[in-house]
């Protein structure tokens, strides 16, 4: 796949603004055509606890142009609420948005928070969190963490599907897929599913191994027929620890229902060669623009080098050929 460098224009006219990080993304299609962006934003005048920013352009490729950032209220931030997904409906003609936010991934018992608004700026928590640890029972997690929610049709229903990592301990996270009805009670999820274990993914380094980095999370689906769905995440590649900085990769893989099984692995995103050095890729989003699939993701030339995020196509058809091709090794 193709890509090219998405162009962010920050609020700040600071001189140091090559030091700003954009992380994270998640793509709201307006109803006027145009795109909104939230995403997890790092840079020397951003302060702690304010770590999404908030974007619009008038295409998912950009140029993008910071507008004013959203606001949790009712909220403590422990400074590690990031990585949004933001979701837009219009009920009655007025909008209703809805941010899944996580709380934690660097420590235990991170939960997801479910937070609503009225302008897609003052966002409320709902009172008791959309997911927590206790929810999943398939085996026993500390955490969870990295959000995603989509709009998918299964078994005759129109459903929102929540995708997250649950993490065994800190760093070493599986897939979980979770559903509710659309346009239900809030915070009506089902029991979580594991979509992705780690030692199922070819590619992704073994926890418990020397040279384990990081577990899988930044997961996705995308429905592309009645029984097709695309999962995708972020895995780390089974390398040396010394390659650090290198290991994240974008990977896709295709299943019969939301929860799987997914197979036909594929990494469909090779790292941008920059002056500075050939990186990593990781944490996409994914929406339908109208025969082909948009990816924005955020990569980086290396450990000591910022994130940006960059810009790809897909259409179906090269879809298809892409898993016909042999898993990585």
């Amino acid at each position: 796949m193709q890509s090219s460098l998405v162009e962010i224009f920050w609020r700040s006219a600071s001189p140091q603004i090559k030091k700003y990080e954009i992380k994270d993304p998640t793509i709201v299609p307006m109803p006027d055509g145009t795109f909104t962006m939230y995403a997890s934003v790092f840079g020397p005048d951003i302060k702690r606890g304010e770590n999404i920013g908030r974007f619009r352009a008038d295409h998912p490729k950009g140029p993008w142009t910071q507008i004013e950032n959203p606001r949790l209220h009712g909220f403590e931030d422990n400074g590690e609420a990031c990585a949004p997904q933001v979701l837009l409906r219009i009920k009655n003609g007025q909008p209703e948005w809805t941010m899944f936010v996580q709380t934690s991934f660097s420590q235990a018992d991170g939960v997801i928070i479910e937070a609503v608004s009225a302008n897609g700026i003052d966002f409320y928590p709902l009172a008791i969190p959309s997911m927590t640890k206790n929810a999943v029972q398939v085996q026993p997690v500390v955490g969870v963490y990295d959000v995603s929610v989509a709009d998918i049709h299964y078994q005759g229903q129109d459903q929102e599907c929540m995708v997250f990592s649950g993490y065994r301990k800190v760093g070493c996270g599986d897939l979980y897929a979770s559903l509710r009805v659309k346009g239900g009670l809030k915070g009506n999820w089902s029991a979580p599913v594991m979509t992705q274990e780690q030692e199922a993914l070819p590619f992704h380094n073994k926890p418990g191994g020397i040279n384990f980095e990081w577990g899988v999370e930044g997961g996705k689906i995308h429905q592309l027929g009645e029984n097709s769905f695309l999962q995708i995440g972020v895995c780390f590649l089974e390398k040396d620890v010394k390659f650090a900085g290198t290991r994240q990769r974008v990977f896709f893989s295709l299943g019969k229902t939301p929860f799987g099984p997914f197979e036909s692995h594929s990494l469909p995103l090779e790292p941008i060669a920059y002056d500075a050095g050939k990186g990593e890729n990781g944490h996409p989003d994914i929406i339908d623009i109208g025969g082909k699939l948009a990816l924005v993701y955020q990569e980086r030339a290396g450990a000591q080098h910022p994130w940006h995020l960059r810009y790809a196509e897909i259409s179906r058809d090269d879809l298809n050929e892409l898993f016909a091709r042999p898993a990585p090794p």
